[in-house]
């Protein structure tokens, strides 16, 4: 079987002197009859999870740390008073989206995986590259959120 975490050379962002932090991302929970995700760091160490407990609550979603302590609690937001931090663009369903802070700075990326061996990755799993203008929990809690609004458990991505 292809480990999801195989050791990688990591490049700097073009522009960036600034080596950014790249996780693996596989959209599978580590608890049976959940959805979530688990993050890899480039040594193959767990570095987060995200799950639901409560399949009947999907509006409330757990980030927790390898030993599973809660980090943050997303939850879906009942006002519609907006604030700008973080503009997305690009298409979370092609794995290949930028997120942009309030200055217009890159501060994270989702890309594909490469494929490792002539196996080529699906799109549950994938690349979060975080360069040091954010925290890797939070650039996490992004990529939860656009996976509630647009990448679903009934929509499969194939390559």
């Amino acid at each position: 079987m292809t480990k999801v975490h195989p050791k990688a050379v990591i490049l700097p962002i073009a522009s960036s002197d600034v080596n950014p932090v790249v996780l693996t991302v596989w959209k599978k929970s580590l608890l049976f009859n959940c959805e979530g995700f688990t993050v890899f760091d480039t040594k193959g160490n767990l570095v987060f999870r995200v799950d639901n407990y409560a399949a009947a609550n999907k509006a409330e979603v757990f980030l927790m740390d390898a030993a599973g302590r809660s980090l943050l609690t997303i939850r879906r937001k009942s006002s519609n008073k907006k604030i700008v931090a973080y503009t997305i663009e690009g298409s979370y369903a092609q794995r290949s989206c930028v997120v942009y802070d309030d200055k217009r700075r890159r501060v994270a990326e989702i890309k594909r995986k490469e494929a490792v061996g002539g196996v080529a990755f699906g799109g549950d799993v994938f690349r979060l590259v975080v360069l040091p203008e954010i925290d890797s929990a939070v650039a996490m809690a992004l990529l939860v959120v656009l996976d509630r609004m647009f990448g679903g458990s009934s929509r499969r991505f194939y390559t």
